[in-house]
Parts: structure tokens; C-alpha cells; sequence
């Protein structure tokens, strides 16, 4: 997969005016490294920006769709057993 010099650049824009405008959407995976669930937004082209709150990481990843981002970035909480 190919992503080009512009749409890195408009990503890397959008990343640096977080705090300013962009909302972000919490989804399923969580951070490998605290567990925390990700949130993502959609940069464009196929480029989402996914971020951890807790460990404040940004990853850039090209994917079909938010859920499928988060799954390049993080992992699944392990299930609940019931007793």
C-alpha cells in the first residue's frame, strides 16, 4: 500500500490540531500496551489517525474502516468468563 506525500502531510496536519476541532471515536480494540479502548478519526484516502488517551500515542494506518484500524493498532480485551 502506497500513501502519498500529501495525504501524510494533511494527516500529520490534522494530528497536530487535535486539540482544536477533531473528535475522535471510541471503538472496540484497546491499546496492546494499557488496555485503554482506542479512538479514531478519518483522516482521508483511507487514513485514520488512532489514538490512546491513556498512553496519548497517534498511529497512522491505511485501512477499509475505523474498526479495521484499530485492529492494525491494538487488541480485543480478553472476554469475561462467567461463573
Amino acid at each position: 500500500m502506497r500513501i502519498s506525500l500529501a495525504t501524510i502531510d494533511s494527516a500529520a496536519q490534522i494530528i497536530a490540531d487535535m486539540g482544536k476541532h477533531v473528535r475522535f471515536t471510541e471503538q472496540e480494540p484497546c491499546c496492546a500496551k494499557c488496555g485503554t479502548p482506542l479512538a479514531v478519526y478519518y483522516c482521508e484516502s483511507r487514513v485514520y489517525a488512532v489514538r490512546c488517551s491513556t498512553c496519548g500515542t497517534v498511529t497512522l494506518t491505511k485501512a477499509g474502516n475505523p474498526h479495521a484500524a484499530c485492529e492494525r493498532v491494538g487488541i480485543y480485551p480478553p472476554k469475561e468468563e462467567h461463573t
